[in-house]
């Protein structure tokens, strides 16, 4: 018999797999990171101008009336987004910790399938990131085109421009590193290695 022959029954044993479970649960990181402390503070700073601003007449805009619609509804949404994105963020710390002797099959499979839902991103956190970026568009065509007979309050009108630039801004860096990436795969962090 030729030593290019694998024997498949052997490679599909119960044995093998708790090995190669084991050898996966050796690399445990946590989840917590510099950036999402980062995200997290930045966006609860804008979330909570944004509701005091919104709820409260302490300043107002007058040339955009609407603007303080927008402003509860972009602060309700990044609170939300940044409490998804927490509990997420909570419960891998948690898996990770967790110090599981896995002596059988399925043992395995569920502890695999549990890690790769918590390593995928939820559907509802991009869906609320989309939202922001619709209105950050939305925000920026008010406040650009109000009429010159209203006035609107600069700290209303800095932290709503500051606040659709950055997210319009990372936006569109994020498609200009896509479309490097997908032009000059060679090059990119992305390249399969």
């Amino acid at each position: 018999m030729s030593l290019n022959v694998l024997d498949l029954e052997e490679l599909h044993t119960p044995e093998t797999r708790t090995e190669e479970c084991e050898v996966k649960e050796r690399n445990k990181g946590n989840g917590f990171t510099f950036r999402s402390y980062f995200v997290t503070f930045v966006a609860f700073q804008f979330a909570v101008l944004f509701l005091i601003l919104g709820l409260t007449n302490y300043k107002k805009c007058s040339a955009v009336p609407r603007i303080r619609i927008w402003m509860i509804l972009v602060g309700a949404l990044l609170c939300l987004e940044r409490g998804i994105a927490i509990r997420r963020l909570i419960s891998k710390s948690i898996f990770d910790k967790e110090d599981v002797e896995l002596s059988d099959h399925e043992a395995c499979y569920r502890r695999e399938t549990k890690r790769r839902q918590l390593k995928s991103r939820p559907v509802s956190q991009d869906f609320i990131w989309l939202l922001l970026v619709v209105l950050s568009m939305l925000s920026l065509t008010w406040l650009l085109n109000k009429p010159n007979s209203g006035s609107c309050d600069d700290i209303v009108f800095i932290s709503v421009m500051l606040f659709s630039g950055i997210i319009l801004l990372s936006c569109f860096l994020a498609v200009f590193y896509v479309c490097i990436c997908f032009c000059c795969r060679k090059f990119c962090c992305c390249a399969k290695k």
